[in-house]
């Protein structure tokens, strides 16, 4: 559950961050909790997963999207599967050189800090090139890949989807200041070939709020 409770009178958690401060035993025991940003009388509670662990924990996760059915509500909607990397946004000759974004809903819960993490693929002939990732168009993560190193995991994966190139892959993991309710989280690389011949997509996006 994610009560809340003072002097015996309990009620629901406002957020992650508001149930592990009055509760913090519940550190490091990431979990599905009960929330209720806007307190009785309001919205009703839902089911929200809190990260209790990353930087002493208390992350509502407002986004999550592993791109099974479709990447509805992105700049671009294209998925494709790509070998044992499965379905994934974007992929071989979809995404090339420029920034796929998606609006994130915030849900209503106060916060000063946004995580952003997700898992991306650099497909195919990159060479020392940029992948990032953005939070309110704001760069939080950025990794530089190349096909023939290990850099982002080309030679550890081999040649998974796309032409004949190992293709690569890596965990983003990025934090920025937030607030707003509604903000954008992005994707993007400064590949300079077509979709071809380099590429990259993005699979298991999750946004937290703290």
């Amino acid at each position: 559950l994610g009560l809340v409770c003072i002097d015996n009178l309990c009620s629901i958690a406002a957020s992650c961050n508001d149930l592990l401060f009055k509760n913090p035993q519940l550190q490091d025991q990431d979990g599905m909790y009960t929330i209720d940003p806007d307190g009785m009388g309001g919205n009703g509670p839902f089911e929200a997963f809190c990260e209790m662990t990353f930087d002493n924990g208390g992350w509502t996760r407002v986004l999550f999207d592993d791109f099974e059915n479709n990447g509805d509500g992105w700049s671009k909607t294209q998925t494709t599967t790509c070998g044992n990397f499965g379905k994934i946004l974007g992929g071989y000759d979809q995404f090339s050189d420029e920034v796929v974004s998606k609006s994130v809903n915030a849900l209503d819960i106060e916060h000063d800090l946004v995580l952003l993490r997700a898992s991306y693929y650099a497909i195919d002939s990159w060479d020392n090139e940029d992948a990032f990732a953005q939070i309110a168009g704001n760069e939080v993560w950025s990794a530089t890949c190349h096909h023939n190193n290990n850099a982002c995991n080309h030679n550890a994966n081999g040649n998974i989807c796309g032409g004949n190139y190992d293709d690569g892959s890596v965990t983003v993991e990025g934090v920025s200041g937030g607030g707003n309710n509604e903000f954008t989280v992005g994707f993007g690389s400064d590949i300079n070939q077509s979709a071809t011949d380099e590429s990259w997509g993005v699979d298991d996006v999750e946004v937290f709020v703290r």
